[in-house]
């Protein structure tokens, strides 16, 4: 957002406390609309919003040799530091020129765009269904509110890796994040991300290990099956992104679909070090029941997820199951019953 006004006294990052209140005052007066496009009040928990946060914040340990969950206090207090003056950061990690060419046109454009402007909308647009079904008020403004925490902490962790300077963190809470959000809002472009792209929100069941304070098995992730490329009646590609990135196909058996892909997880963003992910997942009336992942991310070996859409029995109770294997040889097992997270052990 700073760039189209390069530092002048028109910006809006040259006055931070006047910044804040317009954009929450235009929060305020946003209606979000219709219909429930994505909350569904018989298989969202009820823990969503908290979850939501878990899974923002630890997304990116999912890449252990790049961040880790240590130092959380200091790390946020580093990135108030660093987006506190915008201006002035920009301008002493490289300047406008560099900023530019590094998040809007360079290869970090892609997944600002997918993941935190739509992958953002998406999201806003969930949990403000959740809290409009709550009776909260001024939904809009508390799944903002809830967004950014999360966002907040994903930007917390990211400090871990000294590559990433102030730009990475301005581009994304200015801008795309805020992009993200005002798109929630608009129903034509929500109902095509929906509809149209058949976009759905797979985030992770993250669970908090004991052993090493840490939580493991986070991650907000996403598809777009549209069936504008259907192959067949019961047949269509998807594309799944997050920190892993895949590609495959879907087969849909009346209310039942099982997905098979293989893709990629960047093991070193900057120089293109990857490992290749092999996938499976099973739907249960639209709804993620089971994924297996080899090769994938956070240095599992292979792992598998059991949603609570799995049977009656976990929905009903709100279930989930963890169970993988470590590069390490090391078995990761982990259990949620009614919480916004599970526990797991090794």
């Amino acid at each position: 957002m700073g760039a189209l006004f390069l530092g002048s006294k028109c910006s809006p990052f040259s006055n931070n406390s006047m910044t804040y209140k317009i954009f929450f005052l235009l929060i305020l007066n946003f209606q979000v609309l219709s219909k429930d496009l994505i909350y569904n009040k018989q298989a969202d928990s009820d823990w969503l919003p908290l979850t939501y946060i878990i899974n923002g914040t630890f997304d990116v340990a999912q890449n252990q040799n790049w961040f880790n969950q240590s130092d959380f206090s200091s790390k946020s207090t580093e990135v108030w530091r660093r987006v506190k003056d915008p201006i002035h950061n920009i301008k002493k990690d490289g300047g406008w020129s560099e900023f530019i060419q590094e998040e809007f046109l360079g290869d970090r454009v892609l997944p600002n765009i997918l993941l935190h402007t739509l992958g953002g909308a998406y999201d806003g647009r969930w949990l403000e269904e959740y809290y409009r079904d709550k009776g909260i008020k001024y939904p809009l403004l508390m799944a903002t509110l809830n967004s950014y925490l999360a966002r907040w902490g994903n930007e917390v962790l990211e400090v871990s890796e000294e590559q990433i300077t102030s730009h990475d963190h301005i581009a994304d809470l200015y801008f795309f994040d805020t992009l993200g959000i005002f798109l929630s809002t608009n129903d034509r472009f929500m109902n095509y991300l929906v509809q149209d792209l058949a976009m759905r929100a797979w985030h992770s069941l993250p669970y908090y290990a004991p052993e090493t304070g840490d939580f493991i098995n986070s991650g907000l992730n996403y598809i777009f099956r549209p069936q504008m490329f259907s192959l067949s009646d019961s047949i269509t590609p998807f594309y799944y992104f997050g920190m892993q990135n895949i590609f495959g196909l879907s087969l849909k058996d009346q209310d039942k679909t099982y997905s098979l892909g293989t893709g990629f997880f960047l093991t070193n963003p900057l120089e293109r070090k990857m490992r290749i992910v092999t996938s499976f997942f099973y739907e249960k009336d639209d709804q993620l029941a089971f994924s297996a992942f080899i090769n994938g991310s956070e240095g599992f070996r292979w792992r598998t997820n059991f949603y609570p859409t799995l049977s009656n029995i976990t929905k009903s109770y709100n279930i989930g199951f963890l169970l993988g294997q470590r590069r390490s040889n090391d078995l990761t097992a982990g259990l949620t019953i009614r919480m916004p997270f599970g526990i797991s052990t090794k």
